[in-house]
């Protein structure tokens, strides 16, 4: 019979790997396996090639069940001296582990009893699964908790530890969290006399209800100030003095103080809002992106044509006057925190106030914002009036269509704003909207700087100007992308037009020849809805139809207009190379057939998030009597 070493030991890659080699034995420590770990450990504490030190059990049951109990009580029964010299074995190899000079990491899957939890607790790093079961079954049969033990009992509240240390129970994940917030001095964070509250998020192992968690973080609070003081502090969950936060993950608790009280967007102004507002936050960020300051600084002004309840203003009325974010709040969470510094906080809200008062007597009223929603505006300058604002900023109801530059402003500015998305909005007609933002941009504000959010880039595109700058931004969780754009001035020399590639004009002389061909039979037999292209050339895999505006329409010039549908690509054709065709197929469908490009609708197909996008085809009325049907 060949007998398998109780203890393994192995140098690799720098680290020095020791596996308890007992499975059958729940890996319990005998006292040739302390002698023989401790010797090891002193070698490799020398041996400049081992860096590091890992401890594990072998097999999937236990990591290290103790000492071997037997052996100690045989020896015993036998006035043998084995027990002591087991035990002063023992300790000793815990205290070189506590004080070892190298990284020792101690991988604690499964059972973790006795003397396991003494080569575990000195470890610089315990790695624990969510099979890992800590247990003192020594003390039900007489014994006392050993130094590992020890060593976190008396890190814990004295009560729970005496308890524990007596009766060897083992707790659960909830009973583990009321221990851990015992052991934190509430005293230093809360008087007696005050309030708090509890919030909890999230769920781990024994600990699965949220509200149950923040039970027993409230309890173990409490109970503290019960056994130090005889009283307690109150419960207070719409304004407390101090609230508490707990954070359930992956065996773990978070717990924290709330220092800021309601979120720190909040400035405390805003008391209405539109139907997708506009996070103060955000609207400062995109502001400092967009270079207000020094526009401000340099003599510009700002309009914002889809004003809203007129956020974007407000901050950047705020932020020219020097007025430091949340001054107008109420209430900040630790204004009620036992280690709150009163002296220290009124110094600097006094000094924050007094350059606010500077600010706002400097202010000028370049500030103008508009919007076609009479309710919406109202709710504009109410908010402007609790921002101590509204002699500085103008609202006006004004539809995009009609929007001019103010006349106040003479210098050049920003136009900044949060046109709808399509996300909790009406998609219809967003895309007309962004081209006629684009339209007036370069009509009315030329030598101005633009700063537009959106979460659709091709929306983005239509605006039809090219964004000096992008930046990823998020509203709340929707991503979003910020486009900068400098609007060439008036006097601008336009830049000479990018000669067409040889495939370009290739598709240029079809779309010309198709269009001679089909429009004479179009006319002919009152054809208004045609394809004038499908694919033709491989290479540029779009369709073109052609439709021709009533005179009674609201489009109504009896205009011609393009739909662009694009067909996917092949999977050989790289992403890139496939949107340079797009582009030149609408570049050369405008020229070839005498089309603006703000009348040509373009559908694309590409995958989107969370869904599979597809085109939508367009049926024409008069579909059945096209010159390419059948």
């Amino acid at each position: 019979m060949i007998l398998e070493n109780e203890i393994l030991f192995e140098a690799r890659n720098h680290v020095g790997w020791i596996t308890l080699n007992r499975p059958a034995a729940l890996n319990a420590l005998s006292y040739t396996m302390v002698q023989e770990m401790y010797a090891q450990l002193q070698g490799w504490a020398q041996d400049t090639s081992i860096y590091a030190v890992v401890v594990k059990g072998a097999g999937s049951k236990a990591f290290c069940a103790g000492g071997d109990v037997r052996a100690v009580r045989e020896s015993f029964l036998a006035s043998t001296s084995l027990h002591r010299e087991f035990f002063a074995a023992e300790y000793r190899l815990d205290h070189l582990i506590h004080r070892y000079p190298k990284p020792y990491i101690a991988l604690m899957d499964g059972i973790v009893m006795g003397g396991g939890m003494g080569i575990a607790q000195g470890a610089s790093l315990r790695v624990v699964t969510d099979r890992t079961r800590m247990a003192m079954p020594e003390v039900a049969i007489g014994f006392f908790p050993d130094v590992g033990a020890s060593f976190f009992l008396s890190r814990i509240p004295a009560a729970l530890a005496a308890y524990l240390g007596l009766s060897g129970t083992t707790i659960g994940g909830a009973d583990a969290l009321y221990a851990g917030v015992q052991g934190v001095d509430w005293s230093a964070h809360l008087q007696t006399t005050g309030t708090f509250a509890v919030d909890a998020v999230g769920s781990t192992r024994g600990v699965t209800n949220s509200q149950f968690a923040a039970l027993r973080v409230k309890d173990a609070i409490v109970d503290q100030f019960r056994q130090n003081t005889g009283e307690r502090p109150s419960i207070d969950t719409d304004s407390p003095a101090v609230r508490v936060n707990v954070a359930l993950r992956r065996g773990k608790a978070i717990v924290s103080v709330d220092l800021s009280g309601s979120p720190l967007h909040q400035r405390g102004y805003r008391q209405g809002s539109g139907i997708a507002p506009l996070k103060e936050n955000l609207a400062a960020a995109m502001l400092l992106r967009a270079g207000w300051p020094a526009i401000y600084a340099s003599g510009g002004g700002i309009v914002d044509p889809l004003c809203g309840s007129g956020t974007l203003l407000i901050e950047a009325a705020l932020m020219a006057a020097d007025v430091a974010p949340g001054l107008r709040r109420d209430r900040f969470g630790f204004l009620g925190w036992r280690g709150h510094d009163a002296a220290l906080w009124k110094t600097l809200h006094d000094a924050a106030q007094l350059r606010a008062t500077a600010g706002l007597q400097a202010l000028r009223p370049v500030f103008f914002g508009f919007d076609q929603d009479p309710a919406v505006l109202n709710e504009a300058k109410h908010n402007a009036q609790h921002a101590q604002m509204s002699g500085f900023i103008h609202y006006g109801r004004q539809s995009l269509e009609h929007l001019h530059r103010p006349h106040e402003l003479a210098a050049a500015g920003l136009v900044i704003c949060n046109p709808p998305y399509g996300e909790r909005m009406d998609t219809h007609g967003l895309t007309s909207l962004y081209r006629l933002l684009g339209s007036k941009l370069k009509a009315e504000f030329p030598g101005w700087h633009a700063c537009v959010i959106t979460s659709d880039e091709q929306l983005g595109r239509a605006i039809g100007l090219r964004a000096a700058k992008k930046y990823q931004l998020f509203n709340g969780a929707l991503e979003c992308v910020l486009l900068l754009f400098d609007i060439a001035p008036a006097d601008a020399v336009p830049a000479a037009a990018k000669l067409l590639s040889p495939g370009a004009l290739m598709l240029k002389n079809r779309i010309e020849k198709n269009h001679r061909h089909l429009r004479k039979r179009a006319e002919r037999e009152g054809i208004e809805c045609w394809r004038v292209y499908d694919a033709d050339l491989p290479e540029y895999a779009s369709a073109i139809d052609i439709y021709r505006a009533h005179a009674d329409t609201r489009q109504g010039d009896g205009g011609v207009y393009l739909h662009v549908q694009e067909y996917r690509a092949p999977a050989t054709i790289e992403e890139n190379v496939a949107r340079t065709r797009l582009r030149e197929t609408l570049r050369v469908a405008g020229e070839a057939l005498g089309v603006d490009r703000d009348r040509i609708a373009l559908k694309t197909r590409q995958r989107g998030k969370g869904a599979r996008n597809t085109a939508i085809s367009i049926i024409a009325a008069n579909s059945s009597k096209s010159p390419r049907a059948g």
